[in-house]
């Protein structure tokens, strides 16, 4: 039996991608240029053709079901009659509802490619029309939804990038991190940092070191680059998570 509240999200979840696109294939142009653009925005989608060699020989509906209901941080139906039509497309809104049922943050953001309305999805939902709106601006709008405050998400993904098991202490909404940074990214990293308010984050360049053969103190977050490093120190403040809702 469910117990209230007990089974909706709390805190500040981990996913593997940021958005899951689910969609009919007469629509997959619109979808594929949504993914082409949010990637290169490096952010994580789920569209399945980029996914080909991963999906291939595994159990799809067990897979879409795993994808959809819980590997996601937001899901993204292209809503037309051809998506009500078909089979793919109801299951991975099924498992898209299931997990929104959970949640104490919206999940499910739809866009509308006619007036076609789905079964289970209530009509006072916030949605965005495709007929008056370009995948450019959805595009724009994801990167809003995901991250408000610009510099903080080019923070996120420079961390999520070349620091990953950093993101594990941001799960637990670690007040300081100690970073190793590849020497040649670290002007990049004092950019971003530069743009942040320090009542958000501070960040500390400690300049290159050459201890134990270049790549800092032990304990330091290891960077994804075997190069000589540059050590910082970031304090996160609580309006950083706040920020990042992720």
């Amino acid at each position: 039996m469910p117990n209230g509240d007990a089974g909706k999200s709390k805190g500040m979840a981990m996913y593997k991608y940021d958005f899951g696109l689910s969609f009919a294939g007469e629509d997959r142009d619109k979808a594929k240029l949504l993914a082409d653009l949010l990637k290169a925005e490096k952010i994580r989608v789920f569209y399945d053709h980029n996914e080909e060699a991963e999906l291939w020989g595994q159990d799809l509906y067990q897979k879409f079901q795993q994808i959809y209901g819980r590997e996601c941080r937001f899901f993204i139906p292209f809503i037309s009659e051809n998506y009500l039509k078909k089979q793919w497309p109801k299951h991975e809104l099924k498992q898209a509802q299931a997990r929104d049922f959970k949640s104490d943050v919206e999940y499910i953001l739809p866009l509308r490619l006619d007036d076609t309305e789905l079964p289970g999805l209530n009509i006072t939902t916030g949605y965005i029309d495709l007929r008056n709106h370009s995948i450019e601006e959805i595009t724009q709008l994801c990167l809003q939804k995901l991250i408000r405050d610009e510099p903080i998400r080019q923070l996120y993904v420079f961390l999520r990038e070349n620091n990953p098991t950093s993101i594990n202490q941001l799960s637990i909404k670690s007040k300081c991190l100690v970073i190793r940074v590849s020497t040649a990214k670290a002007a990049h990293l004092t950019s971003i940092l530069s743009n942040i308010s320090q009542k958000i984050c501070q960040g500390h360049d400690h300049r290159n070191t050459l201890m134990n053969g270049g790549f800092g103190p032990s304990g330091a977050i290891p960077s994804a680059d075997l190069e000589p490093h540059t050590i910082f120190s970031l304090t996160l403040h609580d309006d950083f998570y706040a920020a990042i809702q992720i």
